[in-house]
């Protein structure tokens, strides 16, 4: 298994490709979003976290919101 789909293997089901209802939340642009990201997800930054705005630069997440309170299902 490689790095990417390590960071998406949740309980042991293995997420393969974006659908429209696949997401990556997370806190840390180096984690989080670029693992999504390689994988193919929709990427969500949260940044009540490790990412400040300022480092947003660097990456480019599809969405960028300011808690996960933010997240409408």
């Amino acid at each position: 298994m490689d790095r990417r789909h390590f960071l998406l293997d949740m309980d042991g089901v293995l997420i393969k490709g974006r659908t429209p209802d696949t997401y990556m939340v997370g806190d840390n642009l180096r984690t989080d979003i670029r693992g999504g990201m390689e994988a193919d997800t929709e990427a969500i930054l949260v940044l009540s976290g490790v990412t400040s705005e300022d480092e947003i630069a660097s990456s480019r997440p599809n969405h960028v919101i300011g808690s996960v309170a933010e997240i409408e299902l």
